[in-house]
Parts: C-alpha cells; sequence; structure tokens
C-alpha cells in the first residue's frame, strides 16, 4: 500500500471520529432541551390566558359602568319628561277649570235673570251653585299643588265627577226655568180668560145668548187643567235630579217630553180662547147692529 493511500485512511478515520462525537452529544442533550422549551410554552400561554381574562373583565366592567351611567342619565331624563307633561297637562287642566268657572257664573247669571223661576226656586238654585263654585275652587288648589301623576290624575277624577254635577244642576234648573216659562204662559191665558168669562157673564145678563161661547171657555179650562197637570209633573221629574246620582239625563228627557205634551194642550187651550174671544166679538158687533 502506497504511502499516500495510507495517510487518506487515517484522515478519513480522524473525520468520522469528529463528526460521530458532534452527533452523540446533541442527542445526548435533546432529551433535556424539548420539555424546558414545552414547559416555557406553557408558562407564556397560561400567562397571556391570565392576561386576556383580566383585560376581558375589565373591558365588561366598562362597559358595565357606562351602560349604568346612561340608565341613570335616561332615568333622569324620563323624570324630566313626565314632569314637563305633567306641567302641560295641569295648565290645560287649570285651563278647563277656568272655563267651568266661566260657565257656572254665567249659569247664575241666567238663574238671576229667569222669568220662569220662582223666588225660592232662584234661591235654591244659588245655594247650590255656590256650593260648587266653592267646592271647585278648592278642587283648583289640589290641581296645582298636586306633585306626581297619580295625585294629579286623582283630584283630576273629582274634577270630572263635580263637572257631572254642573252639568246635573244645569239640567235641573234648565227644566224648571222651562216649565215656569210653560206656567207663565199658561197664567197669561188663564187671566185672559177671566176676563172673557167676565165679559159673557154680563152679556148674558142682558139676555144675549153666549151659549157658543161658554162652550168654548169650557173647552179652554178643560185643557188648561190638563196641562197645568202636566207642567206641575214635569217640574217633578226636574226636581227629583239629584247632582252626581246619575239620573240627571233620564229624568231631564222625561220632563221634557212631558213639556212638549203640554205644549199641543196649551195651543189647543189657546186656540179655543182664541175663539171664545172672536164670538164675543161677533156678538157685540151684532147687538150694536141691532
Amino acid at each position: 500500500m502506497s504511502k499516500r493511500i495510507v495517510v487518506s485512511i487515517i484522515g478519513f478515520l480522524l473525520i468520522y471520529s469528529n463528526v460521530s462525537a458532534v452527533n452523540s452529544d446533541e442527542i445526548s442533550t435533546t432529551p433535556t432541551i424539548i420539555p424546558n422549551l414545552e414547559q416555557k410554552l406553557r408558562d407564556q400561554y397560561q400567562n397571556q390566558k391570565e392576561e386576556f381574562k383580566e383585560g376581558v373583565n375589565e373591558v365588561k366592567d366598562q362597559v358595565q359602568e357606562a351602560v349604568n351611567l346612561l340608565k341613570e342619565e335616561h332615568k333622569v331624563r324620563i323624570e324630566e319628561i313626565k314632569d314637563e307633561l305633567l306641567q302641560k297637562a295641569m295648565s290645560r287642566f287649570i285651563s278647563h277649570m277656568d272655563r267651568v268657572s266661566d260657565h257656572l257664573a254665567r249659569i247664575k247669571e241666567k238663574i238671576n235673570a229667569s222669568a220662569g223661576l220662582t223666588e225660592q226656586e232662584k234661591n235654591a238654585a244659588l245655594t247650590e251653585i255656590d256650593g260648587l263654585i266653592s267646592e271647585f275652587e278648592t278642587m283648583k288648589e289640589a290641581v296645582l299643588s298636586a306633585d306626581t301623576r297619580e295625585s294629579f290624575q286623582e283630584v283630576a277624577q273629582q274634577v270630572r265627577d263635580m263637572w257631572q254635577k254642573i252639568n246635573d244642576l244645569h239640567k235641573k234648573y234648565m227644566g224648571l226655568h222651562m216649565s215656569g216659562r210653560f206656567q207663565n204662559h199658561l197664567d197669561r191665558l188663564e187671566a185672559v180668560a177671566v176676563k172673557i168669562q167676565e165679559r159673557v157673564n154680563t152679556l148674558s145678563d142682558q139676555g144675549i145668548d153666549m151659549g157658543d161661547v161658554q162652550a168654548a171657555l169650557d173647552n179652554f179650562t178643560a185643557q188648561i187643567a190638563v196641562a197645568e197637570e202636566k207642567i206641575a209633573d214635569a217640574k217633578a221629574q226636574f226636581n227629583s235630579i239629584i247632582a252626581g246620582s246619575g239620573n240627571a239625563q233620564s229624568l231631564f228627557e222625561n220632563g221634557v217630553n212631558i213639556l212638549r205634551e203640554a205644549k199641543q194642550d196649551l195651543y189647543e187651550a189657546g186656540r179655543n180662547l182664541k175663539d171664545a174671544i172672536q164670538t164675543v166679538q161677533d156678538v157685540v158687533t151684532a147687538s150694536d147692529d141691532e
């Protein structure tokens, strides 16, 4: 074997032994490096996971705080809106109550000026109206002092009930006023009939035949008696009205219907009286001609 070949073989053996030594060291250290790396990664992951949870919780807290703040702001605004609406409702209601007060004043004026009510009826009506006015003013103060929607609604309902009472009393005294006007008309017809009867009696004493006139007067007297009874029945219906009891409308309608019947009776009575007057005039004219 030549010297060059021997040197080559020795060199190869030296290189191989170095490579084997390196690979052996790496292989011997690999089982230690890998577990350490895995543990380090696990620790990093756990730390990042905890940090993420803390971040999420912090965001949740911030969101909840913001939501609570908005809720409080909305509650405050809602209460402010409720107060504004309450004040507007109270203002409108007070304006309505002022109109009702004016209405009561006009009712008093009509009662005082009524030709269909007796003085006794006027005094009774004015006493009732004044009582309602006093009660109404007290309710107005209660409306102004209402500080909640519930208290306002309670007073408002009382005012509505009072308004119904006012309407009921208005119907009552309006019905009595109409009855009084009918009675006044009846009284005027009777006054005329009395004068005609006196004239008829005088002419009869003079020997003049007044049979037709007397018949007309008798028919008048019968019809006027029926009308007067119906007027009394109507007044009884109106006087039965009790403010706030719920019976006003039906009693008022009953009374008005009875007055309609009395009106027809008065019309017939007036026509008979007119016929009697015309007959007397004809008799007197004929007597004068003779």
